[in-house]
């Protein structure tokens, strides 16, 4: 996450030095709320990006900006081209995911959000039941659980070698069913696929596993 008035500056400076602010919301858009990260952070950017999860499984991209930016685009005095521009599947897919996740005043996003927190607090109690170096951090939509004892900030945080923990952690869960993220940046992803009953064997796997750890 980023520290308390990180994004805040960088909106400021960018305003003040007429540059354009652009967030790459590959991995946040539409994962963590409705308008991805810059709506649950409260901060807005010229220039928004990516959003993976709305297609729903089919590949997309999307980029927009305020009507003065994009009307460039709109009259071709800026290329945008590609082989899948316009895709009319993948446009489908990302419209039909929006109405899902916009029904019930975002009830999906909600649910998602929810489980991610208790399963947050609930693998850090399970850390701490059996004694291991566990940080736990990020949005709830998708957590990381690493090996480090301290706040990560930023990637080169992430990669500071914690042994072969995480990766003797993947193998074990892995072993027992739960597929978590390969590398040690440890990202968990939560989707409104996943039920109760999803969470709870991954919290009792969690629980043998951080077991058998303690005998390694």
């Amino acid at each position: 996450m980023p520290r308390p008035g990180y994004l805040e500056g960088l909106r400021k400076l960018a305003t003040e030095h007429d540059v354009l602010l652009i967030f790459d919301e590959t991995i946040t858009g539409v994962r963590t709320a409705l308008g991805g990260a810059q709506e649950l952070l409260c901060v807005t950017p010229d220039i928004s990006l990516g959003y993976k999860a709305l297609g729903g499984g089919f590949p997309i991209f999307a980029y927009g900006a305020s009507k003065e930016i994009m009307k460039p685009v709109s009259d071709r005095l800026v290329v945008h081209a590609g082989t899948f521009n316009g895709n009319a599947i993948g446009c489908i897919a990302a419209k039909t995911v929006l109405n899902e996740l916009k029904r019930d005043n975002c009830a999906i996003l909600r649910r998602i959000n929810e489980m991610g927190k208790y399963m947050m607090a609930e693998i850090a109690k399970l850390a701490k039941k059996h004694n291991q170096t566990v940080r736990i951090q990020g949005p709830c939509a998708m957590f990381c659980v690493s090996f480090h004892n301290k706040e990560i900030w930023d990637m080169r945080d992430a990669f500071i070698d914690t042994g072969d923990k995480y990766l003797i952690f993947r193998e074990l869960l892995l072993d027992r069913g739960v597929h978590i993220f390969p590398t040690e940046k440890g990202l968990w992803y939560i989707s409104s696929a996943h039920t109760d009953e999803d969470v709870e064997k991954t919290l009792r796997v969690v629980d043998e596993v951080f077991g058998i750890m303690n005998g390694i």
